[in-house]
């Protein structure tokens, strides 16, 4: 259960390569059940692409324009600035929302003081997982997807693709902290 009903700023850099950040936002705001949540992107969407830049401004709540070239940290750096939410989630711009309860369940272990960040469960489009944590490899300073290309519904070892679980990181596609964690 939720302790609190916090805000949450939902993060997404995008050129609008393709398109997809439609489908990204279109799903958060049709799809996810807990709606205490603002969307802000930070664009650096080329000058001949301004129907996209007209989009964007139509269909998020906030918009960072940057005509830096693309760096996903100096981008997310940038739009945290302008984030009014006690919990910030970073997500990709080619992410689309299939479950209605993705938000709770990641804010039911962010809100939690033990815990630094959130990650997901991703899964590529014939449903295979795509990201389930990393681990570390023998290698020294090389981390791994777990479980990728598992299927969906592949317990795994011991069951732990399907278990939500402690790892020693997460993708940065999708990942949730609490603000005061990230200042």
């Amino acid at each position: 259960k939720l302790a609190s009903r916090g805000l949450v700023s939902i993060i997404i850099p995008t050129c609008a390569s393709g398109g997809l950040v439609a489908m990204c936002v279109d799903s958060l705001r049709e799809k996810t059940a807990y709606t205490k949540f603002e969307i802000i992107c930070v664009e650096n969407i080329p000058g001949d692409q301004q129907e996209w830049k007209s989009w964007l401004q139509s269909s998020v709540d906030k918009v960072v324009s940057t005509a830096k070239p693309f760096n996903w940290s100096r981008f997310n750096n940038l739009a945290a600035q302008h984030a009014s939410g006690e919990f910030l989630l970073f997500m990709n711009d080619d992410i689309e929302v299939i479950d209605p309860q993705w938000l709770d369940s990641m804010l039911e272990h962010g809100e939690r003081p033990e815990v630094g960040v959130v990650g997901a469960m991703l899964l590529y489009k014939d449903r295979s997982i795509q990201h389930a944590g990393l681990a570390l490899t023998n290698v020294l300073g090389r981390a791994r997807h777990l479980f990728r290309h598992a299927r969906e519904d592949d317990p795994g070892y011991f069951g732990m693709a399907q278990s939500v679980r402690n790892v020693i990181g997460v993708t940065g596609a999708c990942m949730l902290t609490r603000r005061e964690t990230f200042d």
